[in-house]
């Protein structure tokens, strides 16, 4: 095992210093009523994504409605992009072709405005090859890394620190994950984003499995052309989840014998109008990027978001449900804020993030001294967090790979790294989602059948709890444990990534999963004011009947709601478990620059209000049978609401050893002590 030295950077190393040329390191684009490309994200199209049933003729069921083809989905078969005389037309003819036998989904193709998740400032950040599981093959010796970069240099750079340090910094404890023998070896990291370089001397990326969702050609690098700082961010996750190590050659990824599959799709800023006729993204991209390469890409990491809360949960949420149900797994970045530029209010409840569903693994940013990190995302869906920079400037970075020769960030950050085909400057949770998707991988290459649920198990299971003196309002108080013995925090979710547990845990053979069961129901009620600036709030009861339905332990638990509220942000809601487990679905924020327009919910392709699910992993393991209550609160002066939907939805299952069954997140500690 290598010997790690400290970094003596004459830099303080956590320093948050003055951005060299801020506006292009690690800062996304913001929605601002200067920006109307972010005010149409969500917003109806002219075109509509249609799924065909099969050996349906696309061109003659094209002529029957006078319709012309965009495009064809390559990653979904008989899925199409139809392009109609207007957004009218596209809206008059959606209730009339899904009523069509020969249909078997149909969305609007809307517009989509999708962001890389890099840190953007905002204050004091102290503030609060497929054979792996051939049994014939001999196993492979422990992989060592000897890379260039991996290892600190003093004054120059921190080296791969959250992989391993011994800076007293946070890690992953990368090293005794290897040391198992897990490598990712086999397994292939799709990584969704703004294209990769195909010939890094650092990246092993599979030709055969990557596209170009821009261009509709088999070539994902990313354009180096589009004047910003930003295209280079798909190398930089690449190198993260899966630089190749073993070769003496610049870092290693957190697996380094997993192989990426480069699928760009066009995040803001990344491609210029003319590679993709306009100068806004349309949904099927993005679906088609998440279909593709079906079982042959076990894991993919999207590492962008949205510029605005509760945009519509369409044909990519499907395509996700769909993918996860047949084993792909989802890595998703928390995201790191939407701050809107005039500066009045910042948003950071990732619940309110279209991809904040069960069938994802949402990560948060933790930076190097333990503790969340200033940009980062919280909120109940949080599954769990990985390191990365403390603040969009602070320093260390995360080392990864860069567009060669100096083009990347190398290009932009006004200082080059001694490398330039790397960089130490990447961060916010663009950064900390690869690095589970790197550490899902070594569990993959040990468990095969490793799913989403398979990996939230052992997530909940092996993760570490840091920062215990935490309790932020941001958190929900800090680390609170429920009476299943499960300890959550929505800042952390079940805590820091450890990839060394959670190999260990992952190669346990006597390991089994229950079947998921699933039972949601709605309350059906009349619209209820919510009182005005009132603690108490109002309160509804949904009755679970454990001896009449099919029942196991909790995974995630799901309150949707519908409210009309002209300043959502003032909105508050808790949900009391029947154990008296009371925690956090919704948080408030600064609301009063949020006009909203549709309250808490989203307008679905048919033009209704459907309400919006918070989803949590804070009762995880508990006994879901009783009453649980869902309070709804207003928390400001001067505006009244209405709710006139709320559904309770759990999901539960648990992890099996031998005849022991366990409802609770000591499962490690039992079995791995």
């Amino acid at each position: 095992m290598p010997t790690l030295t400290h970094f003596t950077r004459p830099i303080p190393a956590l320093a948050c210093a003055v951005a060299f040329n801020a506006g292009l390191v690690n800062v996304p684009a913001y929605a601002s009523d200067k920006d109307p490309a972010s005010i149409m994200d969500g917003q109806e199209s002219p075109e509509l994504l249609v799924y065909l049933a099969e050996k349906t003729d696309g061109q003659k069921w094209a002529a029957n409605y006078g319709l012309k083809i965009q495009r064809k989905l390559v990653g979904k078969a008989d899925a199409y992009v139809f392009v109609t005389p207007s957004v009218d037309d596209a809206r008059k003819l959606l209730p009339i072709i899904r009523q069509d036998r020969a249909v078997t989904r149909a969305f609007n193709n809307r517009y989509v405005v999708a962001m890389t998740q890099e840190a953007k400032p905002c204050g004091d950040p102290w503030e609060e090859t497929p054979c792996w599981n051939d049994p014939n093959l001999p196993p492979l010796p422990p992989f060592t890394p000897f890379e260039n970069y991996f290892l600190p240099q003093p004054g120059v750079h921190a080296g791969q620190w959250h992989l391993y340090n011994d800076f007293g910094w946070i890690h992953i404890d990368a090293l005794n994950a290897w040391q198992q023998g897990a490598a990712g070896t086999g397994v292939v990291i799709g990584v969704v984003d703004s294209g990769v370089e195909m010939t890094h001397p650092d990246l092993v990326v599979r030709p055969t499995l990557s596209y170009d969702f821009v261009h509709d050609d088999t070539d994902p690098s990313p354009n180096l052309f589009t004047s910003t700082g930003y295209y280079p961010h798909g190398t930089a996750v690449a190198g993260v989840a899966a630089a190749r190590g073993g070769n003496g050659l610049g870092v290693t990824g957190v697996a380094p014998y997993a192989s990426i599959a480069a699928l760009r799709v066009p995040l803001a800023n990344t491609f210029a109008p003319s590679e993709l006729g306009s100068v806004l993204s349309t949904t099927d991209r993005f679906v088609d990027a998440i279909y593709f390469g079906g079982h042959e890409i076990q894991i993919k990491n999207h590492s962008y978001g949205p510029p605005a809360p509760y945009q519509i949960r369409d044909a990519r949420i499907a395509a996700l449900q769909e993918t996860s149900a047949e084993g792909m797994i989802h890595v998703v970045a928390a995201g790191n804020g939407q701050s809107f530029s005039d500066g009045n209010f910042t948003r950071r409840d990732a619940s309110a993030r279209p991809y904040a569903i069960p069938e994802v693994i949402t990560v948060a940013a933790v930076g190097p001294e333990g503790h969340h990190a200033d940009y980062s995302n919280y909120g109940a869906s949080i599954v769990v967090s990985a390191p990365s920079r403390a603040c969009a400037t602070c320093e260390p970075g995360l080392l990864t790979t860069d567009v060669t020769g100096g083009n990347g960030y190398n290009n932009f950050s006004g200082t080059l790294f001694p490398d330039p085909d790397y960089t130490d400057t990447f961060g916010g949770t663009s950064g900390a989602a690869p690095i589970v998707a790197g550490a899902l991988a070594l569990a993959k290459q040990q468990r095969p059948g490793l799913n989403s649920r398979w990996a939230k198990h052992l997530l909940a299971n092996s993760s570490q709890v840091i920062d215990l003196e935490d309790h932020s309002p941001e958190s929900d108080g800090g680390w609170q444990e429920n009476t299943a013995g499960c300890r959550f925090n929505q800042n952390y979710g079940f805590g820091l990534v450890n990839a060394d547990r959670l190999v260990a845990l992952a190669s346990l053979k006597s390991l089994e999963l229950t079947p998921l069961l699933a039972w949601g129901t709605s309350l059906r009620i009349k619209p209820t004011t919510i009182p005005d600036a009132d603690k108490t709030g109002v309160t509804f009861n949904i009755t679970f009947d454990g001896h009449k339905n099919p029942t196991d332990a909790l995974e995630e638990v799901g309150v949707s709601v519908r409210i009309d509220h002209t300043r959502r942000g003032e909105v508050e809601i808790f949900l009391v478990s029947p154990n008296g487990t009371k925690r956090r679905m919704m948080h408030r924020y600064d609301s009063a620059y949020d006009s909203s327009i549709n309250g808490i919910g989203f307008v679905d392709d048919a033009g209704q209000i459907q309400p919006w699910t918070f989803w949590s992993h804070a009762f995880w393991g508990e006994n879901p049978h009783g009453q649980w209550s869902v309070i709804i609160r207003d928390t400001e002066h001067g505006t009244i609401g209405m709710v006139d939907a709320v559904q309770l939805h759990l999901r539960m299952g648990r992890l099996k050893a031998g005849d022991i069954q366990f409802g609770s997140c000591d499962l490690g500690q039992h079995l791995l002590s």
